[in-house]
């Protein structure tokens, strides 16, 4: 019994210290909540209106964004001659016609592993072994080159 009784009195003293570290934690949070409206007060006194002292610098970043622009444009339509807007659309253009190339480019690739795969084919076809006479050569010639061709156009389709 005296075990149990001193793990009860163990138990209630540990709940006390608890309470009381949770009573420090909420007077603390208070006091830090207490402090951060002051500085806010202290910085609206200082700063004038919040909302004034944000809206000004908003409005002072928009008009230097604004005079960046415009310097910018003018200097594109000086060195291309041109206005900004064609400018703009030429580029647009390129773009697009860069894809389609990169599209292109990668269809001939492939074309070419292709014919590269037939070409081994038909280079390693035997000459003359009495297994293909030398007048079925060419037509075993045609037949790779054929199947070749014919992967080639339904890639392409």
């Amino acid at each position: 019994m005296s075990g149990k009784t001193y793990d009860l009195k163990n138990e209630i003293e540990a709940r006390g210290l608890f309470d009381l570290q949770d009573e420090k934690i909420k007077n603390l949070k208070k006091e830090l909540d207490d402090c951060i409206q002051t500085l806010i007060s202290v910085s609206i006194l200082v700063n004038g209106d919040e909302n004034i002292v944000i809206g000004n610098f908003v409005d002072s970043r928009l008009s230097k964004f604004a005079k960046t622009h415009e310097n910018v444009t003018k200097y594109i339509e000086k060195v291309a001659g041109k206005n900004i807007d064609v400018v703009l659309a030429e580029n647009a253009a390129l773009e697009e016609a860069e894809i389609v190339l990169k599209s292109e480019y990668e269809k001939l690739k492939d074309d070419n592993e292709t014919m590269k795969k037939a070409l081994k084919v038909i280079y390693n076809l035997p000459e003359d072994d009495g297994i293909i006479s030398i007048e079925e050569y060419p037509s075993q010639i045609r037949y790779y080159a054929k199947k070749s061709l014919a992967e080639i156009g339904e890639k392409n389709d």
